[in-house]
């Protein structure tokens, strides 16, 4: 059975002191390790194939934000615009900084209800 690993960290922010638990990553995947993962289920599908689809719904979902809609793709993500920065007043201009627009993506709950198994 699969686990997920975790280990405890100090919570700077807590008097007195807590922990939190945070998560520790067995690998990192990529996207050559997640077409190989797909190839294997579909092997009617090369390689190439996923890597441009997956290329492509990246590209469509980027260009989806640009003109201003969120994408939702069921079961899976919300993604949606954010803005950092702070306003006085309702006509003020926006904030002159890099990091103004922010792109946020949330799992749905479908997609995030994982079964945590605790770690002994």
């Amino acid at each position: 059975m699969a686990t997920i690993q975790w280990r405890p960290s100090v919570n700077a922010l807590t008097t007195p002191q807590s922990y939190k638990i945070r998560f520790a990553p067995r690998n990192t995947l990529g996207k050559d390790d997640i077409v190989a993962r797909i190839a294997d289920r579909q092997p009617n599908l090369s390689e190439e194939v996923i890597r441009t689809v997956m290329e492509t719904e990246h590209e469509v979902i980027q260009e989806s934000l640009l003109d201003g809609d969120q994408v939702t793709l069921e079961d899976a993500f919300t993604y949606r615009l954010s803005f950092l920065g702070r306003m006085d007043a309702p006509d003020d201009p926006l904030p002159d900084r890099d990091d103004l627009l922010q792109v946020r993506i949330n799992a749905s709950p479908p997609f995030a209800a994982i079964q945590l198994i605790k770690n002994t």
